[in-house]
């Protein structure tokens, strides 16, 4: 007689062997109930075996979000070249430059907005210490909150060795960080000769563009190692300007020195202050709100007036079904007058 143990095994085996599709045929089923449960125990079996390699696909695909974020943004990056038929002597620097930038599966910004505001400080001060502690902005700007806001609001792109950030004559309303490694400030002076300044972590450049003085780049600025840069949109800029103003007037005092520094020549500051000169450039932004509040409100009139439609149809149903109830109740009065009294009680 065969024993419990083995007779476990054999079952454990068959269960496998259905289950895995291999089906090797040393255990069979022979009758018409066998060959039933056989069926049964296969299509059970392959729902829990595809179940479990989707599960553990899932698993590994999420064990990390931001390579498997970077892997797709790697294959768009791909499907545009071969979609624009870019030339190899392009593709080459393309794929360099994404394949150096920080893909993230979340956005730091909403991330650290759902924060509590003092676990939102220690985080910041935690990852931007080191350019916190390098940075003249926050040895100028004494206000606690003020890196909190900066840091928040920071955008991350990655330069590798030997790119142009931006040039000189290109427009941009970026203001830019030197998070890690070093950038060159390239310019020409009067005299032909070219004038490079080095920044490094804790540095910025892109005041002009960001305070509203001049939207066209005046310098070249190069990468000279992989540089990690932080970003303030315009809107970020114009933002902190409200929020603080002494950064206002930090930026606004050490522009025109950092830009005769860096390009050798005194600017040129228009006599328009950078508070109007921000809401003109923000009118457009305004206006199309506006209008979109506008559409908003002309919708829920129109909704409005369809509901008190329907209501006032409502009503003037109910009106005539009342109409038609008190018609029929003088009805039946006027019928039950004309009845005898003996058939009436």
């Amino acid at each position: 007689p065969v024993g419990v143990g083995a007779r476990y095994i054999a079952c454990m085996y068959w269960a496998f062997t259905t289950m895995t599709t291999v089906g090797y045929g040393d255990i069979s089923a022979r009758t018409d109930m066998e060959r039933v449960w056989a069926i049964i125990s296969m299509i059970i079996g392959g729902l829990m075996f595809s179940g479990i390699i989707a599960t553990m696909q899932e698993t590994v695909a999420n064990m990390n979000l931001s390579k498997a974020a970077h892997r797709h943004k790697m294959n768009c990056v791909a499907a545009f070249m071969r979609d624009r038929g870019l030339a190899k002597k392009f593709r080459k620097p393309v794929l360099r430059f994404f394949r150096q930038q920080q893909v993230r599966a979340y956005t730091d910004r909403d991330l650290l907005c759902e924060l509590p505001y003092h676990l939102r400080r220690d985080v910041l001060f935690e990852s931007f210490e080191d350019f916190i502690k390098a940075s003249p902005l926050f040895k100028l700007v004494r206000d606690a909150h003020f890196p909190v806001e900066v840091t928040t609001r920071f955008g991350v792109v990655g330069i590798p060795k030997g790119e142009m950030v931006f040039e000189k004559g290109e427009y941009g309303q970026t203001l830019f960080c030197v998070g890690s490694g070093r950038v060159e400030i390239v310019s020409c002076r009067e005299e032909g000769n070219q004038h490079k300044h080095v920044l490094s972590t804790g540095g910025y450049f892109g005041e002009g563009a960001a305070l509203g003085y001049s939207l066209m780049r005046t310098a070249n600025v190069v990468a000279s190692e992989g540089v990690t840069l932080y970003t303030l949109e315009y809107e970020d800029v114009a933002e902190m300007f409200s929020l603080f103003p002494k950064f206002r007037k930090v930026m606004q005092k050490a522009y025109p020195k950092r830009e005769e520094m860096f390009t050798g020549t005194w600017p040129t500051i228009p006599d328009e202050p950078l508070t109007s000169m921000a809401e003109q450039h923000a009118l457009p932004h305004r206006q199309e709100s506006l209008d979109v509040l506008r559409q908003q409100v002309v919708s829920l009139q129109r909704a409005e007036a369809s509901r008190e439609a329907h209501l006032e149809a409502l009503r003037q149903q109910v009106q005539n079904i009342q109409s038609s109830l008190d018609s029929l109740a003088g009805g039946m009065s006027t019928l039950l007058s004309r009845l005898p009294s003996s058939a009436v009680s």
